[in-house]
């Protein structure tokens, strides 16, 4: 016999890959014997393949598994399991009692057990009223308690059920908790597999949390609720020192006014604490424990920091189905082919008048960064375009109430819209950059100095802006996040002009105004820096605007940037986490 025939489930590295995709990564359960044990995970996290596994429906990829001491598959062993899947499915033309004989029948059990059994089932559900209508003729309610009671006929020692309170009323549903407590009782093994978390939490002594098709964490339910006992006390004349004393009891302490919250390993030990406070000269108006719900604890173990993700994957696919990305591209292809002409013919007028080769050399570092200018320019209009309806319009039009409600932190809802937004800019700057640079490269033999520095700062100037964006949308309607952004950067834009016009004229005060509208908004010094980074020597001595650099940004500017945009981000985050919708 298996030295694990103490277990009713057992599994190991249980693997199930469907056409490349993994919907179970690596299954490792213990579920001993005469244990209600909830399975819980978000949806797609992998547990109804589990099952099916377990069951035999579906076939592992690798890994191994035992049911009742026996491998999974073993056709003796079915004869103790009962299932009832999440969907039931039946021959419709049959009526309750026809369907119960079929499965009895099939679990090999004798006409004279089945005329024994099939009545107390059909009572036990709450069918005997119908005992000889069609299937067909059933609602969902009834099709589900027809389903649990053929899970149940063979009295089986492991039961697999799968949503077993789905179209049920509250009545029905207590009647599935009283019967999993009855099939307790009697020593048999209940997997439950439920998305409605208050069913588990009053029927499972044991709990798994799945999530991508592996175990994070199990245990014992009461023992994981009781661990996290939260105690409120409304009290009077509470010192300083007294809270210092409660410490000896509480992992933390929090007091508010007459009311003090400690959060506590178990709840055993209030009374003492009452005592304590009592014995101390409190007035202890009120206690009330507050213990964390299973709820609570699947969330904070299945985690819903996929939120993030989820909202940056929908806003970047939003952007997709409004043709945002896709427009701006071929805006963006139009002027490459547009470049790509000018220089074709530049490099025949070149050839032409025999141009010596510096000086073909230098116009055409030249025209790299016309080009990246023109590309920095095209990034600008994109990112401010895009971006400033994202938050403001869909408040305004209650779009963002569905998923402010949901089970996810408004922080990562707004951060997930704002990576979005950042991975279609990222692919846009470095598509039309590489554009840029290998049209040159083809037609002149050069690229921009240091490209990757000017990369990064073009890529930033366009963050700072994309978070400054963000920050307005959370206080200002479309239009008007649209016009404050523009014109900050606009703004920025002519204080670079007078800054540079200072530097040739040694005119301090111009100076000033420059570096106070960087101050204001830096989107435009992170351009000028990064075309005196990715120009030739010659062209950075030209005293030409807007590719001098007599007044090149210093690297604390850059420090600057970085800092200005953490801020408007964490204005963004913190006013969209605490506005009214």
């Amino acid at each position: 016999m298996s030295r694990y025939c103490d277990l009713a489930i057992r599994t190991r590295g249980l693997r199930k890959v469907f056409s490349g995709k993994v919907a179970v990564r690596n299954l490792t359960l213990d579920v001993p014997r005469g244990e209600v044990f909830g399975f819980l995970g978000p949806n797609g996290a992998g547990k109804s393949t589990s099952v099916k596994m377990l069951l035999g429906l579906v076939f592992p990829t690798s890994g191994e598994a035992q049911i009742l001491g026996r491998p999974v598959g073993d056709v003796k062993t079915r004869s103790k399991v009962g299932f009832l899947p999440e969907h039931f499915r039946f021959y419709d033309w049959l009526t309750p009692t026809e369907l119960l004989k079929l499965h009895g029948r099939l679990y090999g059990m004798s006409h004279s057990k089945l005329r024994e059994r099939i009545p107390v089932l059909l009572d036990l559900v709450g069918l005997t009223p119908h005992r000889d209508k069609r299937l067909r003729d059933f609602s969902k309610g009834m099709l589900q308690r027809i389903g649990l009671a053929q899970a149940l006929l063979n009295e089986p020692d492991l039961i697999f059920l799968d949503e077993p309170t789905s179209g049920l009323d509250p009545v029905g549903r207590r009647l599935v908790r009283d019967i999993i407590k009855t099939q307790r009782e009697r020593g048999a093994t209940v997997l439950l597999n439920s998305h409605l978390l208050g069913e588990v939490e009053v029927t499972c002594n044991r709990v798994a949390f799945i999530k991508d098709g592996e175990v994070l964490e199990t245990r014992q339910l009461d023992d994981d609720l009781e661990e996290q006992t939260t105690v409120s006390i409304r009290a009077a004349n509470v010192t300083a020192e007294i809270v210092s004393g409660l410490s000896q009891w509480s992992r933390s302490v929090r007091t508010e006014g007459e009311r003090v919250t400690l959060s506590m390993s178990s709840g055993a030990v209030m009374p003492e604490i009452v005592r304590y406070l009592v014995a101390s000269g409190v007035d202890v108006y009120e206690v009330t424990p507050q213990r964390r719900s299973l709820e609570e604890r699947f969330l904070e173990i299945v985690g819903t920091d996929g939120g993030l993700w989820i909202m940056a994957a929908v806003t970047f696919r939003e952007a997709a189905r409004k043709k945002m990305l896709w427009m701006a591209l071929a805006a963006g292809g139009a002027f490459l082919i547009l470049f790509g002409t000018g220089l074709h013919f530049q490099a025949k007028d070149f050839a032409a008048h025999g141009m010596s080769p510096v000086l073909r050399r230098e116009i055409s570092f030249t025209m790299v960064t016309m080009g990246l200018y023109a590309v920095d320019l095209l990034a600008v209009l994109m990112t401010i375009l895009t971006s400033i309806d994202t938050l403001s319009g869909e408040i305004a039009s209650g779009t963002i109430q569905a998923i402010a409600t949901k089970p996810v932190p408004r922080w990562q809802v707004l951060l997930g819209k704002w990576f979005g937004f950042l991975g279609m800019l990222t692919a846009y700057i470095a598509i039309m950059v590489v554009g840029v640079n290998a049209i040159t490269y083809a037609m002149a033999g050069v690229t921009a100095r240091h490209l990757a520095s000017g990369l990064s700062l073009m890529w930033m100037e366009s963050v700072v802006l994309l978070s400054v964006t963000f920050a307005l949308a959370t206080y200002f309607s479309t239009l008007t996040t649209g016009v404050l952004t523009l014109g900050l950067h606009g703004l920025a834009f002519l204080g670079g002009w007078i800054e540079q016009f200072g530097a040739i004229t040694q005119t301090q005060r111009a100076v000033n105004v420059g570096v106070i509208a960087s101050v204001l908004m830096p989107s435009e010094a992170l351009w000028r820096r990064a075309a005196f980074e990715m120009q030739s020597p010659l062209a950075s001595a030209m005293r030409i605007s807007p590719f001098s650099t007599l007044s090149v940004p210093s690297t604390a500017m850059i420090f600057y940037a970085a800092i200005y945009l953490t801020i408007a981000l964490v204005i963004a985050i913190r006013r969209f986490s605490q506005r009214d919708f």
